[in-house]
């Protein structure tokens, strides 16, 4: 059986994993985000010429 002190451990070890998970998420959304925004901008100047 697993001691306490490891059991928290891995509780701790995967509570920074899923900060680290959520972080590169949400960067992800907003490069998205960014993405999508330029993306329109440059269809916008592509019909307008």
């Amino acid at each position: 059986h697993e001691s306490e002190g490891l059991k928290s451990n891995k509780l701790v070890h995967l509570s920074g994993l899923l900060n680290e998970e959520k972080r590169r998420s949400e960067t992800l959304k907003e490069t998205s985000r960014e993405n999508t925004v330029m993306l329109q901008r440059q269809t916008q100047l592509y019909l307008s010429v």
